[in-house]
């Protein structure tokens, strides 16, 4: 084989293998900063929560919340996936809403996970 052909093969190897994407970029350091919820609140209304998360990459965006009640214990589970097609190359954090409509009184416990893993746990006492 002619060492310029050699050259120019090895050339094009290394510019596909750099400009392979990664399959799945890591959402394992994705967190959440800060969850706005008042420790006391009326039976009567309900609270709008605010959480701020901190998305691991561009391309990272909220595709749903699952929220699970169970007695006194709520669990919001935010869902973050990977866009991976076109995003703007600035990382922004991302405010998600979630609703707390408590049906009892007492002392009420919310998860805040993300993917599943927990990153934060409060507690709420709801008054009559």
């Amino acid at each position: 084989m002619n060492p310029l052909r050699f050259l120019y093969l090895f050339f094009i190897i290394i510019v596909l293998a750099s400009c392979q994407k990664d399959e799945e970029p890591a959402l394992e350091n994705a967190s959440i900063k800060s969850v706005s919820v008042e420790s006391e609140m009326s039976r009567s209304a309900a609270q709008q929560i605010e959480v701020l998360i901190y998305k691991p990459n561009p391309c990272t965006s909220v595709s749903k919340i699952n929220t699970l009640v169970s007695g006194t214990t709520y669990t919001y589970d935010i869902i973050l996936t990977n866009t991976a097609q076109m995003c703007a190359q600035v990382i922004a954090d991302e405010v998600v809403t979630v609703t707390f409509s408590p049906q009892a009184t007492g002392p009420h416990i919310l998860h805040f996970l993300i993917n599943g893993r927990l990153y934060e746990t409060r507690t709420v006492h709801v008054n009559s």
